[in-house]
């Protein structure tokens, strides 16, 4: 489907940002080949293809024991590059570069050690910006780098930010961490310009109180670029159309750090955050009586694209005429799902741990942008009924500091 896309869109050059297959299997590659051959029959006609070797590439089968992720696999980088290029009948060499209607291109696979690190990455980039003034420089490797696109913290370390810093011609696609293309984080601006490609499989992401579940990814860009201007569309691979149509992220060329429109104060400033429709209301059901959990549901805030997350803020009535936040969690908005996938109402559930039976709580909940930008609440107030017996297992009023295990992830 995404090749349709790139069809359909009539691209000059196509590139995977690498994880082409789970494991090193031949079949999943020769499938690959398959699609490009069938997509493109005319060897002629067939966009320039570019791959960035990445970790699910070099995972070999046979040698894994027992479960995925015990560490068990054998990582066999050469030979495996080495087998995948000769199925995709690509170039063998590891880092590659090309130039494509005047525009550098450049790949580097994951493990860039193997072709000489970063002293290697800043010679190409070095001698790719003086053959291309003014120009940008395509740049595609596997990890993002840190502090720049959402999830990125998962990418590389602070050492290949760094490098890049030395090169605002850049233009930095990067995979490896599953995103939504439809997050308006996933383009960066300070020094370079970093964006992230977006994946064909699940995307997590994190929300603040809540367990998040696998949201399944359906979108690809396509990127323009001309004399004065770098246009980067969406496309839903399911029917072919362009999404955030309205928003599609342009950057004005040459590159200038001081009026980058995706730089984090530029795009903050401008955020407008998605308000609830005049006589909307919040929805408070509990399960049972006496109660385990309540639902707190409300409607969407509009335009939907523009809400990343709802903030659930918990208050308890203080006896002063009052309230004091005793809790708030976060729920992702419906801004990745098609306007056919998204459902009249979004919430959350909660214990009744939260609550003590007779006492007035109030609920509230504001749409947040991507940037952190928090709209007008929509608000709600509630008596706790009874409530079902329940064992507190473990309590704190600083959480953050008492708890003993943190993720470092």
């Amino acid at each position: 489907k995404a090749f349709r896309v790139f069809k359909a869109q009539d691209v000059d050059a196509i590139v995977h940002c690498g994880d082409l297959a789970d494991y090193h299997l031949v079949q999943g590659y020769t499938n690959y080949h398959d699609i490009i051959v069938g997509t493109y029959p005319d060897p002629a006609k067939r966009p320039q293809l570019l791959y960035v070797y990445a970790n699910h590439d070099i995972l070999d089968p046979s040698a894994l024991v027992g479960k995925r992720g015990d560490g068990n696999h054998v990582m066999k980088e050469k030979e495996c590059f080495a087998e995948m290029s000769a199925i995709l009948e690509s170039p063998k060499e590891l880092a590659q570069e090309r130039e494509i209607n005047g525009y550098a291109f450049l790949t580097f696979p994951e493990s860039y050690g193997l072709v000489g690190g970063h002293d290697f990455i800043r010679q190409r980039l070095t001698a790719a910006c003086s053959a291309h003034p003014g120009k940008p420089v395509f740049l595609f490797m596997h990890y993002p780098a840190l502090g720049t696109i959402y999830g990125s913290e998962g990418g590389m370390g602070p050492g290949t930010r760094k490098l890049l810093d030395e090169f605002p011609q850049v233009v930095f696609f990067s995979g490896h961490i599953h995103n939504s293309v439809r997050n308006e984080l996933n383009i960066w601006q300070d020094g370079f310009t970093a964006i992230d490609a977006g994946t064909l499989q699940e995307w997590y992401g994190s929300c603040v109180g809540t367990s998040i579940s696998g949201k399944q990814g359906h979108d690809v860009l396509v990127a323009e670029a001309y004399p004065d201007r770098l246009i980067v569309k969406r496309f839903d691979t399911r029917t072919g159309e362009e999404v955030c149509a309205r928003n599609r992220w342009t950057v004005p060329l040459p590159f200038d750090p001081k009026t980058a429109p995706y730089a984090a104060s530029a795009a903050k400033a401008r955020e407008r955050p998605a308000a609830f429709a005049a006589g909307a209301e919040i929805r408070i059901t509990p399960d049972k009586a006496p109660f385990e959990t309540v639902k707190v549901e409300f409607p969407d805030a509009a335009p939907v694209e523009d809400a990343f997350k709802y903030e659930i803020a918990i208050c308890r009535a203080d006896g002063k005429g009052g309230w004091t936040r005793i809790s708030n969690v976060e729920v992702f908005g419906q801004f990745y799902l098609g306007a056919a996938e998204r459902r009249p109402w979004m919430g959350t559930t909660f214990s009744s741990g939260y609550f003590e039976t007779g006492t007035r709580y109030r609920f509230e909940v504001r749409a947040k942008g991507f940037r952190g930008t928090l709209g007008e609440p929509l608000a709600a107030e509630w008596t706790a009924p009874e409530m079902a017996a329940y064992e507190t297992v473990w309590e704190s009023a600083n959480p953050a500091n008492d708890c003993t295990f943190k993720s470092c992830g």
